[in-house]
């Protein structure tokens, strides 16, 4: 496990991310900015940094971007978020042959299945040898190209899961086609294994993973951090009921959770207060929202509808962003690792 004794940034904030005032309506007929907009604040941050993401300054074209993304995407199945890169990536010029022929995408895009496969589903195992193997022979990638493909990947696993867990993600067969070795290499669940990892690693974002990012991809790394820390803040009106010790204790509690199912484990924090603060509804949600995929929609609808819409949505983000620091600390300490 990974482990870190400085505080993870829990503290009680001055001034939280202020929800608006919702009803209880649809979610399937709303959009990504719309649903986000509940949190005006931390809305603003997210679509700043998907836009400087997908379209600002950085190493890849802009078609390429948008193709990680689907690949990122067909991973969880994310029928939704494919379909809006698909029309990105045809508007930004990409070639429609990709689409539907596997053989026609470059093989530099090709080479980053693997590594694409592990974050999603054992991101622990990503090594510096797979940064290594992307940086050689025909199609190589550089490190500053590297750093921004795994931005796009662990931003849209992350995504896919916000999806998921706030009722948009469509069961609709889409024609974008990857090839087999592009796509999920084993499909069941994932036993983790502790003999896999070295326990006396340290590396965590706020002391190693935002110095890297920063190094190879300056723009993206204060948006990153300031978009994550402020899913720490969320506040919403149905959370009125708690002190404000007891709320920091409830997004603490769903943060670390979905970190640990990704294999992070922070020693300052007892793992305790998670049995004492989220239910078994709300666990299971964040448990399948987090590792689901398409075939989950029906178990989550019917355990968002036990939560209500305003907690669905709130949970959705901390998901979300937990997930994402958590995929972005293997990558970033593995191209760490590669270049020392």
């Amino acid at each position: 496990f990974y482990k870190r004794s400085l505080n993870m940034g829990f503290r009680l904030a001055k001034k939280s991310i202020k929800c608006q005032p919702i009803s209880d309506i649809p979610v399937q007929n709303e959009n990504i900015a719309a649903i986000l907009n509940l949190f005006p604040e931390y809305s603003d941050l997210f679509l700043k940094t998907h836009k400087t993401l997908m379209s600002g300054n950085g190493s890849l074209p802009t078609d390429h971007r948008h193709y990680i993304a689907m690949m990122a995407c067909t991973i969880f199945s994310c029928e939704t978020l494919i379909s809006i890169e698909e029309r990105s990536f045809l508007t930004s010029g990409g070639d429609q042959a990709w689409l539907h022929d596997p053989e026609r995408v470059p093989a530099k895009l090709k080479r980053l299945s693997e590594v694409n496969n592990l974050l999603a589903e054992t991101p622990w195992l990503v090594k510096p040898h797979h940064i290594k193997s992307l940086t050689t022979g025909k199609g190589s990638w550089t490190i500053s190209e590297i750093v921004h493909a795994l931005a796009i990947i662990s931003n849209y696993h992350a995504l896919s899961s916000f999806v998921l867990g706030t009722g948009q993600a469509s069961t609709k067969q889409k024609p974008f086609s990857l090839s087999n070795n592009q796509r999920r290499n084993n499909p069941k669940t994932v036993t983790f294994n502790l003999n896999e990892m070295d326990a006396n690693q340290e590396f965590c974002w706020d002391e190693q993973g935002f110095s890297v990012m920063s190094t190879f991809y300056s723009d993206m790394a204060n948006l990153i951090d300031d978009k994550m820390r402020a899913a720490k803040y969320l506040s919403s009106s149905f959370l009125n009921e708690f002190e404000e010790e007891k709320y920091a204790k409830y997004n603490q509690s769903i943060w670390y959770h979905v970190q640990s199912l990704h294999g992070i484990h922070h020693d300052d924090f007892n793992y305790e207060e998670i049995q004492d603060v989220l239910n078994e509804n709300l666990k299971m949600f964040i448990n399948v929202c987090s590792k689901g995929r398409n075939s989950s929609c029906h178990l989550l609808s019917k355990l968002g509808t036990e939560l209500g819409y305003s907690l669905k949505v709130f949970v959705s983000i901390i998901v979300m962003e937990a997930k994402l620091q958590s995929e972005l600390n293997y990558a970033l300490e593995a191209v760490i690792k590669h270049m020392t």
